[in-house]
């Protein structure tokens, strides 16, 4: 039973500790809107060391209590292979969330195209904050493409020629601090 508790544990931790990745990424995928999804993914993330450590912390104690000696008596020993199993996959589980906000990062852009604009976005930490951006932009009418970085803290924005106005640009600012993130123009 303690076994169950402290899967469920490592499992939970692990998926607060990349919620601030998984979240818009889900959402983006079923079409949601980001906004306050991401809000919540950029609460969590400075969190996501503790929760690192917790993960481990719980998974440790599962291990332990799955591969600890059983006491001496005279009765048929129990089997522990199904909790063994379990434990080994939950591990998989919550070790694959853990480190979804690093193996998911996209590369960063070096330099813009010709008429697309940069700009600075604050707050972005991974490819989730990267994904919750580039459709809060896209939802800006007029706009082309989108490529946003969270290396390097901006989104390029490519935009309809015929559209290009100053009212593009504080559109896309006020889009996404929407979705929880600061932007200027670069």
């Amino acid at each position: 039973m303690q076994e169950k508790w402290t899967v469920a544990g490592s499992l939970s931790a692990a998926l607060a500790a990349s919620l601030c990745c998984t979240l818009p990424l889900a959402a983006a995928g079923l079409g949601i809107g980001v906004a306050g999804v991401a809000g919540l993914g950029a609460v969590l993330q400075p969190w996501r060391p503790l929760l690192s450590v917790v993960v481990v912390a719980l998974l440790a104690r599962s291990f332990y209590n799955a591969y600890k000696p059983l006491p001496a008596c005279d009765c048929a020993p129990e089997s522990r292979r199904g909790a063994r199993i379990g434990i080994w996959l939950s591990s998989a589980v919550a070790l694959s969330l853990l480190v979804v906000p690093y193996v998911n990062g996209a590369a960063a852009r070096s330099t813009a195209p010709a008429g697309a604009m940069v700009f600075h976005v604050e707050g972005m930490t991974c490819s989730g904050c990267e994904a919750g951006v580039e459709q809060a932009i896209r939802s800006v009418d007029g706009v082309k493409s989108v490529e946003a970085s969270s290396e390097r803290s901006r989104a390029v924005v490519t935009f309809d020629p015929q559209r290009v106005n100053p009212e593009a640009v504080d559109a896309i600012v006020t889009a996404v601090e929407k979705a929880g993130y600061q932007a200027r123009r670069e």
